[in-house]
């Protein structure tokens, strides 16, 4: 859709043929699809009104659906989609249009259905919704599939490669991530994804740059502040990671990595109280996250509840045998000793010494895992 703050000279042309032939269902067709394209809502319903009460042809009906769905008027849309689906069931661009509603409907399920191997085939943003569908649900597999023939079928569409890009960081395809972010261009998510690999490289600057550009159009993305919330941690510019990271993680709402990244920004700044808080919102959501149960250790032992802090990191050493937490808490454990007073000395040294078999920081750690979802 093109927005226009004033209708071209052809829209007005057609709206005043119109006025003399409101009926007309084919005029009414070009007008419609035209004012649509301008961004012109009010024009394209002003269309229709020469067939108030008259049964719409299937072109018509599609087009008053896509005029809803323009509007946000999403429970109209589904009803108006269907009607179209119900008498022809395989049309791509009303089964993707439909699946786009369904999404804003919360019917996830539904959307996925919709969208067939013929819809993806045809239509580079149904192969891309239906990669993100699969995402969000956690079939991980089948989302990498399909978004490995999509790519083979559409490699040039922008919002494809920038949907793929999150799934491919998300599944640690990075060089798939890479690869297809570098193709999407300025598309937010490929900036994300961008400062997502720059932050593994500990490239501050960069990652920053990134998001900083994803944010000063898209100001409540998660993924972004998020990331700039690790940059911000990674400078040891502690304050700022804690505004960026709490907002992502509030706006993320049941993304258990971000609530666990928040915590361990609360805790490295020596908030225990507020970093404590946090992974128990963390917990809260899913109590077989090992990292969950590590990260409450090691506050434990910063607060000097010794045995409450062994039980935790046991349980999240069970869930999660390479967690970060769990390897800092237990050597943490081994190098206190009953002199619990050095814990938040031993954690500030910890914040740059390997805590992981591949020698990863507690640092790094955080970042990985915050940048996932």
């Amino acid at each position: 859709m093109t927005l226009q703050t004033t209708p071209s000279e052809q829209l007005l042309r057609f709206l005043s043929y119109l006025e003399t032939d409101p009926a007309n269902a084919n005029l009414v067709a070009d007008t419609v699809r035209l004012a649509l394209q301008e961004g012109q809502l009010d024009h394209a319903e002003q269309a229709f009104v020469g067939l108030a009460g008259e049964a719409l042809p299937l072109e018509l009906m599609d087009l008053q659906g896509q005029l809803a769905l323009a509007r946000g008027e999403y429970p109209a849309a589904a009803a108006l989609f269907q009607a179209v689906i119900d008498q022809v069931p395989d049309n791509p661009a009303v089964r993707f249009n439909l699946a786009w509603v369904r999404t804003h409907l919360a019917d996830l399920d539904g959307a996925d259905a919709l969208l067939t191997a013929q819809v993806t085939a045809q239509i580079p943003q149904a192969a891309a919704l239906k990669v993100q569908l699969l995402h969000t649900s956690g079939d991980y597999d089948a989302a990498i599939a399909i978004a490995t023939d999509s790519l083979e079928r559409h490699p040039d569409h922008p919002g494809l490669n920038a949907i793929v890009s999150v799934l491919a960081m998300d599944t640690e395809h990075l060089e798939l991530a890479r690869a297809s972010a570098l193709m999407a261009g300025p598309h937010p998510d490929a900036l994300t994804t961008l400062g997502t690999l720059a932050l593994g490289r500990q490239d501050v600057d960069d990652a920053r740059a990134r998001f900083e550009d994803v944010l000063s159009v898209q100001p409540r993305a998660p993924r972004a502040l998020l990331g700039r919330g690790m940059a911000a941690l990674l400078s040891g510019d502690y304050d700022q990671a804690i505004r960026d990271i709490d907002r992502g993680a509030e706006i993320f709402d049941r993304h258990i990595g971000s609530w666990v990244a928040a915590g361990w920004a609360h805790l490295i700044a020596g908030d225990l109280t507020t970093a404590r808080a946090r992974f128990e919102t963390a917990l809260a959501l899913d109590h077989n996250f090992g990292e969950t149960h590590g990260s409450l250790g090691v506050v434990a032992l910063a607060q000097g509840r010794s045995e409450d802090a062994r039980q935790l990191i046991r349980t999240g050493g069970r869930l999660d045998p390479q967690s970060f937490s769990v390897a800092l808490g237990s050597a943490m454990i081994n190098a206190l000793d009953g002199h619990e007073d050095r814990a938040q000395a031993i954690l500030e040294t910890a914040l740059t010494t390997p805590v992981t078999p591949d020698g990863e920081t507690l640092l790094s750690a955080i970042v990985r895992l915050g940048a996932k979802s």
